[in-house]
């Protein structure tokens, strides 16, 4: 949760935020102004952040085809948006 009071200027105010990566998903915004009398007006939106696209998978099988109970070789590879290899995790699983 997130509150700041902005100065209205010529009857808007600007708030730009730098969401961390692992905040995407539907958000909902909240405005209140008050004013000089004591009323408050009030308004809602709900936005969609899309998640950060920063790395790219790549899943590539060992062979196109595998005889029955045959163990199989996947590799992933993850580089970020230069292309450029990134630390993924490395996991092995051998299915039989």
């Amino acid at each position: 949760m997130l509150s700041k009071w902005l100065e209205v200027k010529d009857g808007s105010a600007t708030q730009a935020l730098d969401l961390p990566p692992n905040v995407f998903g539907s958000l909902e915004i909240h405005a209140y102004q008050m004013l000089f009398h004591g009323e408050i007006i009030r308004d809602s939106r709900v936005v969609y952040v899309q998640p950060t696209n920063d790395l790219k998978i790549t899943v590539t099988p060992g062979k196109t085809v595998h005889e029955p109970g045959e163990d199989g070789r996947i590799r992933f590879q993850v580089t970020d948006q230069k292309r450029q290899p990134r630390a993924g995790g490395a996991r092995r699983h051998h299915r039989r």
